[in-house]
């Protein structure tokens, strides 16, 4: 299960590894919770 936290969606675009050392994909934070079935709560204090 995949889980963010809810602070992921109000930025426009975020930022993920690649699987690779300085690899980085830009994406948008609702485009991951879609692809992923993720589900946004508030875990960060």
């Amino acid at each position: 299960e995949t889980v963010l936290d809810s602070s992921v969606m109000q930025f426009d675009e975020i930022l993920v590894s690649g699987g690779k050392r300085g690899l980085d994909v830009v994406l948008n934070p609702q485009d991951i919770v879609t692809l992923l079935n993720a589900t946004v709560a508030d875990i960060a204090a």
